[in-house]
C-alpha cells in the first residue's frame, strides 16, 4: 500500500514523491571523536569526501516553510556500496528529534536522522546542527549560493533516546555541483550501523522503493 502511494505520487510528479526539487552538492566529513558512529562514517579516516543533497519535502516554493532535508552520501561508507544518511529538520529535544518540522532558514534548528539508528547495542539518534552563520533563507538555490561563497557547515552529533546531544564529526558542504541519482537510508547503511525499529523501517523501505519506481530511477546507486 505505501509503495503504491508513493509510486503514484512520484509519477504523477515526474520526480522523487518527495524532497523532490534539491541541489547535490560536493562535501568533506570530518571525525572528531572516537564515538562508534564517528568511526563508521568516516571509515577511520580522519577526512572523507562525501555528497550532499539539500532539498524541500514538499517542494514548496522559493523560500516558503518546508520540512528542510539533507542527504549525505560517503562513496565507499559500507561494504560493497555507499553510506547514505537522510536528515530532516527537527527539534532538539528527545520527543521532537523524531518529528520533521518545518523551517524558513537553514541555519536556524537542528536535523535529525527522525529514526534512530541501532549501533554498539543501543539505539541513537543522529544530528546535523548549524555551525551558525548569517540567516538561510529556505530556498535550495539560497543554500548553492551560500555555499559558493563559503562552506556551509554543521556539526554531526548523536544522542542516546532521552540523552543529551554529543558531537561526533564536522560536515562542511561546498559548493562544487555534483549529480546523484538517489539516496536511500534504509538500503545504503552500514551492517554496524543499521535504522530501527523494523516496523517503521520497512513502512520507509516500501515509500523509497516506489519513489523510485514511480520515476524510472535504477533500482541500485551508481556511487
Amino acid at each position: 500500500m505505501i509503495d503504491t502511494v508513493f509510486r503514484v505520487l512520484a509519477r504523477w510528479r515526474h520526480a522523487r514523491a518527495v524532497h523532490s526539487p534539491g541541489v547535490a552538492l560536493r562535501g568533506v566529513l570530518r571525525a572528531t571523536g572516537r564515538d562508534p558512529v564517528a568511526r563508521l562514517l568516516s571509515g577511520g579516516e580522519p577526512e572523507r569526501d562525501v555528497l550532499v543533497r539539500v532539498s524541500k519535502g514538499a517542494g514548496t516554493p522559493g523560500t516558503w516553510p518546508d520540512v528542510l532535508g539533507l542527504a549525505v552520501r560517503v562513496p565507499g561508507g559500507r561494504p560493497g556500496g555507499p553510506l547514505d544518511l537522510l536528515f530532516d529538520s527537527s527539534g532538539s529535544l528527545p520527543v521532537l528529534r523524531a518529528l520533521p518540522l518545518p523551517r524558513r532558514n537553514w541555519r536556524a534548528r537542528p536535523y535529525s536522522t527522525v529514526l534512530p539508528y541501532r549501533v554498539d547495542g543501543g539505539l541513537r539518534w543522529i544530528g546535523a546542527f548549524p555551525a551558525g552563520g548569517e540567516r538561510l533563507p529556505s530556498s535550495t538555490e539560497a543554500f548553492r549560493a551560500a555555499a559558493e561563497r563559503h562552506p556551509v557547515v554543521f556539526t554531526l552529533t548523536v544522542a542516546e533516546p532521552f540523552g543529551r546531544w554529543r558531537a561526533v564529526a564536522e560536515l562542511e558542504v561546498r559548493g562544487e555541483p555534483e549529480r546523484v541519482e538517489w539516496f536511500d537510508p534504509m538500503v545504503n547503511h552500514h551492517p554496524e550501523l543499521r535504522p530501527a525499529p523494523g516496523v517503521l523501517v520497512r513502512l520507509r523501505l516500501a515509500a523509497y522503493r516506489g519513489s523510485r519506481e514511480g520515476r524510472g530511477a535504477p533500482a541500485h546507486p551508481r556511487s
